[in-house]
């Protein structure tokens, strides 16, 4: 199970009740990677702070936690990011912010590092986070979660709310989305303020303490179109194709050819303000179970499997041994053994995937660096 949770830190637990996340923005990216099959995951969120008028005087909100629901990969962005890339240029364009809030913005005034939008009714202050101080809070990450602290440039004062967004890369993902058969199914389940069932650390009354109430949420989930629903709960408000040029600048340093985009499926859902707040004792969930429908018809089977018996019956020749016994008949035979073994060895690959899903690190960690070289610029 995937948990998600804003906390207050534990030196600002004393105020924290006056401190609330007013709006929740995730949006969760299954894009294209460098092979048929490969998925590079993304976590998009943006929160809206408010530290009500009735804290101390004095006091200020300097930084906040994430718990996220997967582990997160490290490596430096094309933008020069350590950990985390902040999203503040994309929410204040005219462009990529239209897209995120679903409405034309309009800049009211812009400062160093902090800026204010107008969108229908809202007016909203978004503000920079300081991405070389994002860092893991060590000893808090377990059972395929993570905790990070996000510093904001500028603290929060009573009375003030304020908009950040942040991009992650999303390592392990198996909490958060679990492949059923690669490429052939998959379950998403994302939660909330929803840690009950969580590691024990997150159940201590210390860590749930700190979890903040959410006004309101909007969940996305960006899945190959491919992939057909067959389990959602709740019912998602929408679902349609995502139109991946109208997204090119949003996604820069995550997907730079608009082929990563394609052919995706945007389930949204949404929490609106006038219901309860997100809270320990009213999370909010999102599961949704993905299956791709056996549309291929048999004659497209039987066409690809005597492709490769050809294919393999023009290479394996090549080999001296493989030519002898071809001299003495053996040729068809030798074929049909080698496209055996070669989706042999394809289908074991495809079993032991899973097994590596959150493991082997530093070598996935690697070729990662080599694929966003060529992908994520």
């Amino acid at each position: 199970m995937g948990y998600f949770a804003v906390l207050a830190l534990p030196e600002d637990q004393s105020i924290a009740q006056h401190l609330r996340a007013s709006r929740l923005h995730v949006n969760i990216w299954a894009l294209r990677g460098l092979w048929f099959g490969r998925r590079l995951f993304y976590f998009d969120v943006g929160v809206e702070l408010r530290l009500d008028e009735a804290a101390p005087n004095g006091s200020s909100i300097r930084a906040v936690d994430f718990l996220l629901p997967f582990r997160v990969e490290e490596g430096r962005w094309p933008n020069g990011a350590p950990v985390a890339q902040d999203l503040y240029e994309a929410v204040i364009s005219d462009h990529s912010g239209a897209l995120i809030f679903g409405s034309p913005i309009h800049s009211l005034d812009s400062s160093e590092g902090k800026s204010r939008i107008e969108f229908e009714d809202n007016k909203l202050t978004v503000v920079r986070v300081m991405e070389k101080g994002v860092t893991a809070r060590l000893g808090q990450a377990s059972g395929g979660s993570s905790v990070y602290s996000v510093p904001l440039w500028h603290p929060l004062t009573p009375g003030e709310s304020a908009y950040f967004r942040l991009r992650w890369r999303i390592f392990g993902s198996s909490s958060l989305w679990k492949w059923a058969r690669p490429e052939s199914g998959a379950r998403v389940d994302f939660r909330v303020c929803d840690t009950r069932q969580g590691v024990a650390s997150q159940r201590d009354p210390s860590f749930v303490g700190r979890i903040l109430p959410i006004d309101s949420a909007n969940v996305f989930i960006m899945a190959p179109g491919r992939l057909a629903p067959t389990n959602v709960s709740p019912v998602p408000k929408h679902i349609r194709t995502l139109e991946p040029g109208a997204w090119t600048d949003y996604l820069k340093g995550a997907g730079t050819w608009q082929w990563m985009a394609r052919d995706l499926l945007v389930y949204g859902w949404h929490r609106r303000a006038a219901e309860r707040p997100i809270s320990e004792d009213d999370p909010f969930r999102v599961f949704l179970a993905l299956n791709r429908p056996a549309g291929r018809p048999g004659w497209m089977n039987v066409g690809f499997a005597a492709m490769g018996f050809a294919l393999a019956s023009w290479l394996l020749p090549l080999a001296g041994l493989v030519w002898r016994l071809s001299e003495l008949g053996w040729g068809p035979v030798v074929a049909a053994l080698g496209v055996g073994s070669l989706m042999g060895i394809w289908t074991m690959g495809q079993r032991v995937r899973p097994y590596f899903a959150d493991r082997a690190r530093k070598p996935r960690e690697f070729f990662r660096r080599i694929e966003r070289l060529l992908l994520c610029r």
